[in-house]
Formats: C-alpha cells, sequence, structure tokens
C-alpha cells in the first residue's frame, strides 16, 4: 500500500500513486486536503471578495515550509509573523480580490497534515441583536484570521503565532479601517503620521479558545470569542511599535504589575490617542473632521472597554486636549477617552494596550474546528508564562 498519497480525485501515478512534489488542487467544493509526508504544491481556489484563511493541521513539529504564492498584492502575502514559533497549527489569511483567483501552496512536512481552507464574506460585518440571534433570525458573525498586510503602506505588523491571530470579521474591518491606506475614506494612522507600523499580539485562537490553549497554559484570562486584541505601544521617532514594556515596572502587590510614576519612555501618545479615537468614531470621510451637520457612517465595530496601564492612560488623555485642537478627533471619543470607564487601568499592561469589542461571541467556521493535536512542551520561560498569564 502506498504511504504519504494525498486524499485527491486526480488519477494515481503509474507506480504506487501519487509521489512527493506533484501538484494538487483544493477546489471550491471542499475545504480541506490531506497531505503526506513530503513537499507539494496544491492550486487553491480563492473565492471573490472574502476574508480567506489558509492553514495547515497536524503534528505540531510535522512543518518544514508552508509558502503561499500569489499575483500583484498577493506576492507580498508572507506566513508566519514576528514571534512565529514554527508549531502547527499553522495560518495565513487576507483579503481576497474582486474576482476568483487561484494560488499556489507550496508545503514541505515531516509529517502527514490537513491543508485548510476558511472563506467568510468581507461584508458580514453588520451588528446583531440578542433577540435576532435568539430567534435564529440571524447568525453569529464569524471567527477569521486577522489579514496579512499585504497592501502596501499597510499600518500594521503581526507579532505573534498567527494561530492566535483570530478575530470576529466586525473587528477586523475596524482594526483595518484605523490603519490602512484608504485616503479616499479614511483618515488613518500610517499617512496621518508617516511612522512605522503597529504590531498585533494576541487575539483569538483558531478554534475560538484562549491563546496557547493548545499548548495547556492559555495566557489570558479573556481573548476567547474572536472580541479582545492585544496591540503594541506607538513609538516615537520611528521606532518598532512592538509589544514591548515603555516604562519601568514595579511589583505594587505580589502579582501585579505596573508602571512606575513618571518613567513613560518613548510612547507616542498622540499617534495612539488618535489610533484609538478612529476605533471609537469610525471611518472619517475624506480624512478630515466632520461636522455634525454631516453624515458620517460611524463605528464598524462598539469597543466596549480599553485596558492598559495607568501611566499610559495618564498620556492618552493628555493628548487628547491636542487631537481636538487640531480636529482629528470628533466629540464621541473625545468624551469616551477622556472620562472613567471605558479606558481604565488594568494591571500588568506594561507593553501593550487591549482592546474589547462589544457583541457575540465569534462562530467558528467548521473546518476550524479541531482539537489541538496533544503533546508535551517544556514551558521556555516560566516568568515569561506567569507575566503573559495574568493578562486580560
Amino acid at each position: 500500500m502506498c504511504a504519504n498519497a494525498p486524499h485527491t480525485t486526480r488519477p494515481a501515478a503509474a507506480t504506487c500513486g501519487p509521489q512527493s512534489g506533484q501538484r494538487f488542487e483544493l477546489g471550491a467544493s471542499t475545504s480541506s486536503l490531506a497531505l503526506g509526508e513530503g513537499r507539494w504544491v496544491v492550486e487553491v481556489h480563492v473565492p471573490a471578495q472574502r476574508y480567506v484563511t489558509l492553514g495547515l493541521a497536524g503534528p505540531v513539529d510535522a512543518l518544514v515550509s508552508f509558502d503561499v504564492l500569489g499575483k500583484r498584492a498577493l506576492r507580498r502575502l508572507r506566513t508566519g509573523s514576528k514571534d512565529d514559533d514554527g508549531l502547527l497549527p499553522s495560518f495565513v489569511s487576507f483579503r481576497s480580490a474582486e474576482q476568483d483567483q487561484q494560488l499556489s501552496v507550496v508545503v514541505d512536512v515531516k509529517k502527514p497534515v490537513r491543508l485548510l481552507r476558511a472563506a467568510v464574506d468581507v461584508n458580514d460585518i453588520g451588528a446583531r441583536t440578542p433577540h435576532d440571534l435568539k430567534s435564529g433570525k440571524v447568525q453569529p458573525r464569524s471567527l477569521i484570521g486577522l489579514p496579512s498586510p499585504i497592501e502596501r503602506r499597510a499600518g500594521y505588523f503581526l507579532q505573534t503565532p498567527t494561530r492566535y491571530l483570530f478575530v470576529r470579521t466586525d473587528v477586523a474591518a475596524a482594526l483595518r479601517a484605523a490603519t490602512r491606506t484608504d485616503a479616499t475614506t479614511t483618515t488613518v494612522v500610517k499617512i496621518r503620521f508617516s511612522l512605522g507600523s503597529i504590531f498585533v499580539g494576541d487575539a483569538t485562537q483558531w478554534n475560538g479558545q484562549r491563546p496557547a490553549t493548545d499548548l495547556g497554559r492559555p495566557r489570558h484570562i479573556s481573548h476567547a470569542e474572536g472580541r479582545d486584541i492585544d496591540l503594541g505601544l506607538p513609538a516615537k521617532k520611528n521606532a518598532a511599535s512592538l509589544l514591548k514594556r515603555r516604562c519601568e515596572g514595579v511589583m505594587v502587590e505580589k502579582d501585579q504589575l505596573e508602571c512606575a510614576p513618571g518613567t513613560v519612555k518613548r510612547l507616542d501618545a498622540l499617534r495612539l490617542a488618535y489610533f484609538l479615537g478612529l476605533l471609537l468614531d469610525g471611518p472619517t470621510p475624506h480624512g478630515r473632521y466632520v461636522p455634525k451637520a454631516e453624515h458620517r457612517p460611524g463605528p464598524i465595530a462598539i469597543v466596549e472597554s480599553i485596558l492598559t496601564d495607568q501611566a499610559y492612560v495618564d498620556e492618552i488623555r493628555k493628548a487628547l486636549v491636542v487631537l481636538r485642537r487640531k480636529r482629528w478627533i470628533h466629540d464621541e471619543a473625545f468624551g469616551a477617552l477622556g472620562e472613567e470607564g471605558l479606558l481604565r487601568h488594568s494591571p500588568w499592561h506594561v507593553d501593550h494596550v487591549h482592546v474589547r469589542f462589544q457583541g457575540e461571541p465569534a462562530a467558528v467556521p467548521v473546518v476550524l474546528q479541531f482539537k489541538p493535536t496533544v503533546r508535551e512542551r517544556v514551558d521556555a520561560g516560566t516568568a515569561a508564562a506567569a507575566s503573559a498569564g495574568m493578562s486580560q
């Protein structure tokens, strides 16, 4: 019997079946394809106007390489992220074009895996009422991989492993509207400040659970359901806006790390306040302040809370005055960020801002509803894991 043969409708090779290096297809009618050990080239159908996630699922140590080859903007599509650890499952996500496309996916693995594809309508972002959800009139919005920043001057980078970068569709749209370079419809952070991109950290695990649940040590007390995301703090002087502490940390309790008063360093508070204001106000037509008498669409996704260290809260509120003078923020965001309640202090948030959005838990596409491979893993850093575990 031939081993390493992927499931395919194509005729077997004349000898012992499919051989490593042959080309196969993942067509429109199916969402997964089994691949054996070896190197495979798969032509993948990509439907138009979708948030698309391609993934590899299998033994944690099976991956050698996972590459996606496309045309135009998709040529810049890369699997992985800055802090990727090379473990499976691994994913790459993007917003597809106006027409159907074919992508070539090159997979090299040491053990059998499955190639997966999930696709969700990019326009499926409208709010759901509890009544409509309960009655079955509408379904919950889907969980998707946050699209890779393939657009020129996209305004963000991915910092955490891609299996932890899943969000609800409207959350993805809101984040991209606040950072991407669409100057005709939105005043975006990248254009306004012409500085380095913001790095995106943990969101939700691919199957709707908390990040690192697959490793047996979830590192948050929230971040399930696709409604939470961690964002790096914008840095001054065009430095990378990584999830990186920008203050001196002190232990105020045995389990609480906070910024020491007066130690905030290299934080671009104006850019951070502006970005948060865009999330609250929503896209700004024509890239300018819109008077109340004129129509503007409002927020894409409704922010429920913003958590960070008090030192950063204070700096954000100082920056609001400047934003208002420049007419770079509307009354709604100015008021919400300036008052206690929505923007508030939370211990252990010394290296990022945690944004939570309102709404229902995201629905996990069927093809992503799989459990991680059971394995043992040595903790890479007890202190780091303990710190992350305290995060919201």
